[in-house]
């Protein structure tokens, strides 16, 4: 179970808890394509997976995956089309269904080891992605959203979820209060090169794992909205975890190497 680039974000870890994650940056950058693949992993290693959108349609959703409804084996709701004009009563529709499906995948747990079928308890985590808090607060009024979150997350922590949450930067002062549930925070920014933007993205904290010094790694898209990961720095590891700090130079080997390249005939 892995969020795209784990192991780039983190020191070489493979898995995660289950952790509510906020993923921040400002429009255009890719947080869209970022839930995709991380949708698509959930839903490739056969997990269950929840997409809360206020944007997409159910065909520009099964266009965003690249498959058919038959291969949808998850719940994708858009609360502006539950009922005929958005209100706080779509948003208690949209819970209902959550809750419905998160109930279906609780009976069917249940059966599984009534038959002694032996499942892994990280088969039964949850990919959730909500897209984007910016959209749900200028269609409903973030007094409702907040109190659909509130609900929203005990249901998902109940579960064992992975989860992310996109937003726009810089967030502003009047989304905190929508924002302060989430264990876990990225960050994504555009960064000028060579009269060129780079996109750059980092992990500033995650559940049950101490960030000593969070890092900017740079990424890619590709023209199928794939993700390509590369460290700005390489890597150097001990004992098969990360070196985050800089490497230190001792003197006395300093100036043995100047001694030596001196005393080198080229």
């Amino acid at each position: 179970m892995a969020i795209p680039g784990l192991a780039e974000l983190t020191d070489g870890e493979e898995n995660i808890s289950p952790t509510l994650f906020l993923l921040s940056g400002p429009p255009g950058i890719g947080k869209r394509d970022y839930c995709r693949e991380f949708l698509e992993e959930g839903l490739s290693s056969g997990r269950r997976c929840i997409f809360l959108s206020s944007k997409i349609t159910d065909k520009e959703k099964i266009d965003l995956f690249n498959m058919n409804e038959k291969k949808f084996n998850s719940l994708f709701v858009n609360p502006v089309l539950v009922n005929d004009s958005p209100s706080e009563k779509s948003l208690d529709g949209t819970l209902k269904r959550i809750i419905s499906y998160l109930s279906d995948i609780r009976i069917g747990a249940s059966l599984d080891q009534q038959s002694n079928v032996g499942t892994d308890d990280l088969d039964n985590i949850i990919y959730f992605v909500m897209d984007s808090l910016n959209h749900f607060c200028d269609i409903f009024e973030i007094s409702s959203i907040r109190k659909f979150l509130a609900k929203l997350v005990l249901q998902l922590r109940k579960r064992k979820t992975i989860g992310v949450f996109t937003i726009d930067s810089p967030i502003s002062a009047d989304y905190q209060p929508i924002v302060s549930f989430c264990d876990g925070i990225m960050e994504m920014k555009f960064e000028e090169s060579n009269d060129s933007l780079i996109r750059k993205i980092r992990l500033l904290s995650m559940a049950g794992h101490a960030m000593t010094k969070p890092t900017w790694i740079q990424f890619s898209i590709d023209k199928n909205g794939r993700f390509t990961f590369a460290n700005d720095l390489l890597k150097c590891t001990l004992d098969g975890r990360v070196i985050q700090h800089h490497p230190v130079y001792y003197q006395n080997s300093c100036q043995f190497l100047r001694t030596l390249i001196q005393n080198t005939k080229f």
